[in-house]
């Protein structure tokens, strides 16, 4: 099921940018470029919207059949083709700019470890992979992104919403678990960035820069997958297209150019934080790099960048068409994200994945832009014969280490961080449970973490809270005192009256126990249920209290 749901968003986004590539002003169709605009307005079109209007996931519906019939209706081939032919022009498909076998078969690796890797991992591995199946499990409950409505409202959430927005209207379209459903869109988001990266490369220089550039933004998007950063991976692909868009509009000034520049880094700020700070604070230096530095530096980009009128065309534009599409937002949330941004920026907030977290995002594009050109120098520093012997022995390489890197991390159980059998009983819990049920996991992570966002049901306790999720502050509800206790409890089969009654004032229905059945067999019949177990876990129903 998670090649199915790739299938169908893949195909959309990406038939969308094929689309819509040779019809936008360009030297050469970009379909990775095209394709991430395409996306990214229909993640910040649906934030935008709901600031304003309101949350539904029908929004996207919407959005989408705009989206292709503007791209279809539009005249897309029609518009390259006219161009063409008002100059007398009849470019083969070679000069066009059309991915060819060799940037074909780059595509066709990463796919085929993206496709190793959804069939390996049941769950994001990591931290905030439950707590983002939570937001994302709110989002499409409760049509809010500011809170943990209708399970807590009164919990104030602090992240981007653009990821949770799509993967909340997708998990009710296709009718698909949480976690599936946000793995396939990461995966996507990495094919996205590789094939953003090589449109950048190819536009900065070439292909064969393109193909660098599309191998070192793979490495860092499957880096963030592994570690269960999909927002990020949202987040990553925009930023990459943001750069190419800047590009662009600084060699050619052309008004498409800087409105997709703006719009990817509103799309940014919408899909992730973090990636949004060090891409507002990297295009901030990179636009004072080009303002400031004098104009024989800018021989890459063209006589056209050497006016300073234009430099402040794109320094000033982009960053006011993004505040243009983030007003609705920043208007209604402007204090939660300047209580979010010191979070972002405080190193005693870092654990170890986060720290490396921030260090792959922080990294990805400067070493993409700068590795790539080292290592495509060091490479046309070869012989072409040997260049020519290498070609095939160095493609194989990197197909049989992807191959043996996903391998083993599945060996190693980065696949599964649950486990199949409580996985079963959860999902379980999603299938059969009325929805106003409430849980309680006596269980620490990762049992407890995944609860919510895999039952599909209120849960306690929530995912441990972080700077990137939900505040600390814990659910106001009756017999709260007695909440830590029954987590805690390594005996919960001698629980008796008293443990039921203040599981009933919490509102508790059901009881998640980690335990196989010989170990639960003592919970006392007269209080508690057994509404199903797998042989490992079990999940026992409160009974009401008598009258």
């Amino acid at each position: 099921m998670p090649f199915f749901v790739v299938f169908i968003l893949g195909a959309v986004i990406l038939g969308a940018g094929a689309m819509l590539s040779p019809a936008w002003r360009t030297v050469q169709p970009r379909i990775g470029l095209a394709a991430t605009l395409c996306l990214a307005l229909v993640v910040g079109g649906a934030v935008f919207w709901a600031e304003l209007f309101g949350w539904d996931t029908l929004v996207i519906d919407y959005l989408l059949f705009f989206l292709v019939s503007v791209v279809v209706l539009g005249g897309t081939l029609s518009q390259a083709q006219m161009r063409a032919e008002a100059k007398g022009e009849e470019l083969p498909d070679s000069i066009q700019g059309w991915p060819g076998p060799r940037d074909l078969a780059v595509f066709g690796l990463l796919g085929l470890a993206l496709v190793m890797a959804l069939a390996w991992f049941e769950l994001p591995w990591g931290p905030s992979g439950p707590i983002s199946a939570l937001l994302t499990l709110t989002a499409r409950e409760g049509r809010t992104f500011h809170d943990l409505s209708p399970f807590y409202p009164n919990i104030q959430v602090y992240t981007a919403p653009g990821f949770h927005a799509l993967t909340a209207y997708l998990s009710q379209q296709l009718r698909q678990p949480i976690p599936m459903i946000q793995l396939s869109v990461g995966a996507l988001a990495v094919l996205l960035s590789a094939w953003t990266a090589y449109d950048w490369g190819a536009e900065w220089r070439d292909k064969r820069l393109g193909r660098a550039f599309a191998l070192l933004a793979a490495g860092f998007g499957l880096a963030l997958f592994i570690m269960g950063e999909l927002a990020a991976l949202l987040g990553l692909a925009f930023a990459y297209a943001c750069a190419v868009y800047a590009l662009r509009a600084l060699r050619h000034g052309w008004l498409g150019d800087v409105m997709g520049a703006g719009l990817l880094l509103g799309a940014t700020v919408y899909a992730d934080f973090t990636v949004a700070l060090f891409t507002v604070l990297g295009y901030s230096a990179w636009a004072a790099y080009r303002l400031l530095i004098a104009p024989r530096a800018l021989k890459d980009l063209g006589e056209g960048a050497h006016s300073l009128a234009r430099r402040r065309w794109v320094a000033l534009g982009v960053p006011l068409v993004a505040l243009a599409g983030l007003a609705p937002y920043l208007a209604a949330n402007l204090a939660r994200l300047l209580d979010v941004v010191p979070r972002l920026v405080d190193p005693s907030a870092l654990s170890a994945h986060y720290a490396a977290r921030a260090a792959l995002i922080g990294l990805a594009i400067p070493v993409t832009a700068w590795l790539g050109l080292i290592v495509l120098r060091a490479w046309e520093g070869l012989p072409q014969g040997l260049r020519a012997a290498l070609r095939g022995p160095v493609f194989s390489l990197g197909a049989g280490l992807l191959a043996l890197t996903l391998g083993s991390l599945t060996l190693w159980g980065f696949g599964d961080p649950l486990g199949s059998n409580a996985r079963d009983v959860l999902a379980w819990a999603a299938r059969h449970l009325p929805k106003e049920s409430r849980l309680l996991v006596t269980a620490h992570a990762p049992d407890a973490a995944w609860a919510m966002g895999l039952s599909e049901r209120a849960a306690l306790p929530l995912p441990q809270a972080t700077f990137l999720g939900t505040s600390a502050a814990p659910p106001a509800v009756v017999g709260q005192d007695a909440l830590p206790l029954l987590i805690s409890d390594p005996n919960p089969q001698a629980w008796g009256e008293d443990q039921a009654d203040a599981l009933r004032l919490l509102g508790i229905t059901h009881v998640y126990l980690p335990f196989n059945d010989s170990d639960s067999s003592g919970m006392d019949v007269r209080y508690f249920e057994l509404a199903h177990s797998n042989g490992w876990a079990s999940l026992w129903r409160v009974r009401s209290k008598a009258p």
